[in-house]
């Protein structure tokens, strides 16, 4: 969803772009899209230093991010590093990135969060080796409220929102196909905003309950889950870690902060037009959301 949605907002930039899309599997379906929009695509594994250097080859210009891993960041690291390492060697001009914070070791007791710490660690990285470096920091994807994230149908019909966050947790939203490239191309153009908090609204879990309930027109509400049973409810899932790097993810959240306290209205001034609230997004997607309530 973030490389789609950064193509599509190169194409609709007032300035001339060539853009080169990196691909596994030039068969995937996905590949004739990026054909449609102009771009050259071409198939190279892109976390070898070989295939990243094809890739970069003549490029001013590189977007990159890495397969996010719950549970560990050692592959994540090597993914990264590799594509940094490539970077410079290629003598690339501006390398976005798609980050994070270090929320683990800034929490109080120095929880294991490889989920974002990592990407924070490659961009450290990064700095470290003189490659320019823009961090782009996407907010909790709107789209996961209808999937892994979507509120729970109860006995009594009603529906809920339930982890172990408080109700005045605030989370940044995005709308990520519509928006993320936005912050990535106005970043590039404008360079006056790092890391730059790709966010189109700061709500709480409580927010959340009442744009649902609003869009749908069903009674949804949140309820804090205690850590103790919302880890007991992920191991029921039988997916090995799942439960502590999860619980570990939402303590961050709880103790530093989506984006560590720091304030995304400067880096939500740099979009010509604001990016799309949550309400707003449920708005334009009323059918997804239904199914999304029809099947918890």
């Amino acid at each position: 969803m973030q490389g789609g949605s950064t193509v599509r907002a190169i194409r609709a930039s007032s300035k001339s772009y060539r853009v080169r899309a990196i691909t596994r599997d030039a068969s995937r379906l996905n590949v004739k899209e990026l054909l449609e929009l102009g771009c050259e695509v071409i198939e190279v594994q892109i976390f070898t230093r070989a295939g990243a250097e094809k890739a970069f080859e003549g490029a001013n210009v590189v977007f990159g991010m890495t397969l996010a891993n719950l549970i560990s960041k050692e592959k994540q690291y090597r993914d990264g590093a590799v594509l940094v390492d490539a970077a410079r060697a290629m003598n690339v001009q501006t390398f976005l990135w798609s980050g994070g914070f270090q929320l683990g070791k800034m929490s109080k007791e120095n929880i294991v969060f490889p989920l974002i710490d990592v990407k924070a660690e490659i961009a450290n990285y990064a700095h470290s080796i003189g490659l320019n470096i823009v961090s782009i920091v996407p907010g909790q994807f709107i789209s996961s409220f209808f999937t892994t994230y979507a509120p729970q149908k109860r006995e009594d019909g009603s529906f809920e929102f339930w982890f172990p966050l408080y109700s005045e947790t605030k989370i940044p939203l995005l709308d990520v196909a519509e928006d993320f490239g936005r912050f990535v191309i106005s970043a590039l153009e404008q360079g006056r905003v790092e890391p730059v908090l790709a966010s189109a609204e700061y709500l709480s879990p409580l927010k959340w309950a009442d744009r649902f309930s609003k869009v749908s027109g069903q009674k949804i509400c949140f309820k804090q889950a205690q850590d103790e049973e919302y880890a007991a409810a992920l191991d029921e899932l039988k997916i090995l870690g799942l439960s502590e790097a999860l619980l570990n993810m939402m303590t961050a959240y709880r103790e530093v902060g989506y984006y560590a306290q720091q304030d995304p209205s400067e880096s939500q001034s740099i979009l010509k037009q604001p990016a799309r609230s949550l309400e707003k997004f449920l708005e334009a997607h009323k059918v997804e959301l239904s199914k999304a309530l029809e099947t918890t």
